[in-house]
């Protein structure tokens, strides 16, 4: 007999609060000095790496119905659209942050999973097979709400999901030291290729 007990399964919309961002029916215009204000993270927030760029968000004013599209640290927004399907858990940030559609804000029941784990289990090998089946479009390619709320997701216990999550939040950093790196090294490599051009030409 197997005494191995079977993983709970959950689909997405039954463990978290899923909605696609404000629509903006304008192009947004950056804050007047003296209005109250909030950051506006737009798709180019969110790069394929799965990393939210704070430092490019528009500040904006606010306005009342921003409110039900702000999220919280620790609140996860989704990427669904374009050349890589990611997800990331929001960090503190200084001013409220306003998510604007296509992104899709997710609010986890903390009762029932963890906000790390469930960003592994939106961007594992399981995940990107169903959204390669359901995704739509032809140019540009996308997943919406209607179908992301049927994505089914293993659920073992919670202390079992948290080490998953600092797994997945260790691999993340790794990521993206690895890249700090690469961009560093590349830069040097220039900048030692231009300087041995310039020596040359001074001695010629």
């Amino acid at each position: 007999m197997n005494s191995r007990k079977k993983i709970m399964k959950g689909r997405l919309n039954h463990i978290a609060d899923i909605f696609t961002g404000v629509t903006l029916r304008e192009k947004p215009v950056p804050a007047t000095d003296g209005n109250a204000q909030v950051l506006l993270m737009q798709l180019g927030d969110l790069n394929t790496e799965g990393n939210i760029q704070s430092h490019t968000m528009l500040k904006v004013s606010q306005q009342d119905h921003f409110d039900k599209f702000m999220v919280s640290a620790g609140e996860i927004v989704f990427r669904g659209r374009g050349a890589g399907f990611v997800a990331a858990v929001m960090p503190h940030a200084e001013l409220p942050i306003v998510v604007a559609s296509p992104l899709i804000i997710i609010r986890p029941n903390l009762k029932k999973v963890d906000p790390h784990y469930l960003v592994w289990a939106m961007t594992n090998d399981h995940a990107r097979r169903y959204y390669a089946e359901h995704s739509r479009g032809s140019n540009i390619v996308g997943i919406g709400k209607r179908d992301l709320d049927q994505l089914e997701i293993d659920l073992p216990p919670i202390n079992v999901q948290k080490m998953i999550g600092q797994v997945e939040q260790l691999a993340a950093e790794e990521q993206r030291l690895l890249t700090r790196y690469q961009k560093a090294k590349s830069r040097l490599v220039e900048a030692m290729i231009v300087e041995s051009i310039n020596n040359k030409e001074s001695a010629a």
